[in-house]
């Protein structure tokens, strides 16, 4: 069981990495699917006052996943390629990222920084992989202290 710590945010990752290097998709499968919350649980993540048709943005983004049953494709959700890697994560409370630029953190993630919680820490992952010159971003992870939550990128909703 993971805590709400960086280190245990990218100690999930490592697991969910390793587990698809090892060819064991169910296993990436059920980890990458605890990263996905359910609409209900989103909103818990989230501000109390949103704009409207946020949370119906949100949930016909999360509508469009794949089947659970889908052990291939689910272990896939993270697209990162088997190889040496470095796992960075950056964090900050929702009043940070509405204060201003964060480091770690893409520009967009202030514009909707509005529909965070001040007080809830998010934080931001890249995944290096040896020879590929683009790390792999995973966006606005957060504890919600069952597990990891991701619900970002929030501001592609925002050009629906």
């Amino acid at each position: 069981m993971f805590g709400n710590t960086p280190d245990d945010l990218a100690a999930h990752i490592t697991e969910i990495l390793d587990a698809v290097e090892a060819r064991d998709l169910e296993k990436a499968a059920l980890l990458n699917q605890k990263l996905i919350p359910s609409p209900e649980r989103a909103a818990k993540l989230l501000a109390d006052e949103l704009p409207d048709g946020f949370l119906d943005a949100l949930g016909t983004m999360l509508s469009h996943l794949p089947p659970l049953d889908d052990h291939a494709t689910w272990a896939q959700v993270l697209r990162i390629p088997p190889g040496p890697r470095t796992i960075e994560v950056f964090s900050a409370t929702g009043a940070e990222l509405a204060a201003g630029p964060v480091e770690g953190f893409p520009p967009e993630a202030q514009k909707v920084a509005q529909a965070l919680q001040t007080d809830r820490t998010y934080h931001e992952v890249r995944t290096s992989v040896e020879g590929l010159p683009r790390p792999s971003e995973l966006h606005l992870a957060t504890w919600d202290g069952e597990g990891w939550a991701v619900i970002g990128p929030l501001w592609r909703l925002r050009r629906r």
